[in-house]
């Protein structure tokens, strides 16, 4: 499944910002109804503190997996 940003999401906090800024795919366990994979990248620059503080430019990719865990609070591998 694919997602992209919501045109109107105004993010709350300033960590939320780079949410307006990428797109991707998602894959999610048919069994057990979780996202198991997200696949993405940046497709427009984010400044935060109008490029002062930083600035994650376009095109950066990212890679989200969660291993197969029967515990309650699961765990993330990110890879780039």
């Amino acid at each position: 499944m694919t997602f992209e940003p919501n045109p109107h999401f105004s993010p709350p906090t300033l960590e939320s910002r780079i949410l307006t800024g990428i797109r991707g795919e998602i894959w999610i366990d048919p069994t057990d109804l979780r996202v198991v994979r997200i696949e993405g990248h940046l497709f427009r620059e984010v400044e935060y503190g109008w490029g002062i503080l930083g600035t994650l430019y376009p095109e950066v990719p990212f890679a989200l997996t969660r291993p197969k865990r029967r515990s309650a609070a699961g765990s993330y591998l990110i890879l780039f």
